[in-house]
């Protein structure tokens, strides 16, 4: 797992939540996972190179995290998608290899290559979303 911290975002998160979850959840969530669109389109191209049927590329996500919501936190999660059919054992092999087969790492390349400028890219998309949300949310007030 991948995580990071910066400084401005709580404080962004606070006072959108201030608004109510009818407002904070869809603004944070869609902010989230529009923001972390590139980083799940990176994976899939890295994992381009390893192809056999591309099943395991077809498997990558980004969904919002259960845990982080009933936390009050807005998370979200990239990578594979687990349950029936799901492929998300195969990453874990490709990233860190086995015994046999050295690591041919997908998913941490993919979050280097995103991680400069994140900050501010996540805080502009934050700021989007919220005017966004302001203004459909003061359409129906009117």
């Amino acid at each position: 797992m991948l995580s990071g911290h910066w400084t401005g975002v709580r404080e962004a998160q606070e006072s959108i939540k201030a608004m109510g979850t009818a407002f904070s959840e869809p603004v944070l969530e869609g902010a989230l996972k529009r923001l972390a669109e590139p980083i799940k389109d990176e994976i899939v191209q890295r994992l381009e190179q390893h192809r056999v049927t591309g099943l395991t590329a077809e498997d990558i996500a980004v969904v919002v995290s259960k845990e982080g919501r009933e936390s009050g936190a807005a998370a979200v999660i990239i990578g594979a998608r687990r349950g029936k059919g799901g492929r998300a054992f195969i990453l874990r092999f490709l990233e860190y290899g086995t015994f046999r087969q050295p690591a041919r790492p997908v998913v941490r390349p993919a979050w280097d290559a995103a991680e400069p400028g994140y900050p501010e890219r996540a805080l502009a998309e934050l700021r989007k979303a919220y005017e966004r949300g302001v203004k459909r949310f003061s359409r129906r007030a009117a």
